[in-house]
């Protein structure tokens, strides 16, 4: 068996599905030392038939891994869910298992739901709230690299789960179960790292650049030759136009006739007989 740092965890299937005592130290802990591989598989052969079943089998048993992909089986595989439908599903998945727990001597039934919302905080500094902790364990269930892929058991199943954003902050869930095989699963969460408040970015506008002053020319020891400026061409005056008037028309006036009276024939007939009396 190969014993390096480069060794993938589905080599690693072998040894992780002996009994804890019989496990070499084989994977290499965050402090340097060998360490036994941890069991975050289950048998091929389980897997297999856990494949050929009727609908999606969970291949975890209980607690808060289960619940998570229990709520999205429920909710409706290869689909997307919003946070609060998730959410919902989830409690009522934990809610209805219960186990015993002892408190002040007597023993008491105590639901997965309680236990999960009435967990202690591990670090004052970076523990999450309720919501926190519920996006963190679908999160956790990404992992396919590492000494602790928590998800290897949805990879054997060839199905993984994808976190998108819903809206800011708010992120929503799908179970993935499209894969054909082992190696094409790919977990994707477009949610980690996206702002959880979006601010309001006012802009203000852009100040207009200065104008860059001109570099001053260098004055140099050597007199600067001065050419000769060319005499200006006058051109000749253009002469004014002198307009020759045309002579104006003569008007030819007819001379009229003088009108010359006529005597009626009538009234010279009696003068002519006064004229022969005489």
């Amino acid at each position: 068996m190969k014993k390096s740092n480069k060794m993938t965890y589905r080599e690693l299937h072998k040894e992780a599905m002996k009994p804890v005592s019989e496990r070499g130290k084989v994977v290499t802990g965050q402090d340097g030392e060998k360490r036994a591989v941890r069991r975050h598989c289950i048998d091929d052969k389980v897997a297999k038939k856990l494949r050929s079943a009727k609908g999606f089998q969970n291949p975890h048993k209980r607690g808060s891994y289960f619940a998570v992909v229990q709520a999205l089986i429920v909710l409706g595989i290869n689909k997307w869910h919003s946070f609060d439908k998730f959410k919902g599903a989830v409690k009522k998945v934990m809610t209805s298992r219960t186990r015993d727990v002892v408190k002040n001597g007597k023993t008491v039934q105590v639901n997965d739901w309680d236990q999960f919302t009435n967990r202690d905080a591990r670090n004052s500094r970076t523990g999450k709230d309720l919501n926190g902790r519920l996006i963190q364990n679908a999160e956790v269930l990404q992992r396919l690299s590492g000494n602790h892929p928590y998800g290897e058991k949805l990879r054997q199943l060839f199905a993984c789960i994808d976190i998108d954003v819903d809206k800011p902050g708010v992120p929503k869930f799908r179970l993935n179960t499209t894969f054909r095989n082992y190696s094409l699963v790919e977990p994707i969460n477009n949610f980690r790292g996206s702002k959880k408040k979006v601010k309001k970015v006012v802009t203000k506008a852009k100040a207009k650049p200065k104008a860059k002053a001109k570099p001053k020319a260098k004055v140099t020891a050597k007199k600067a030759v001065t050419k000769p400026k060319a005499k200006a061409v006058t051109k000749p005056k253009a002469k004014a136009k002198v307009k020759v008037s045309k002579p104006a028309k003569t008007v030819k006036v007819k001379a009229s006739k003088p009108k010359v009276k006529k005597t009626s024939k009538k009234s010279s007939a009696p003068a002519r007989a006064a004229a022969s009396t005489k």
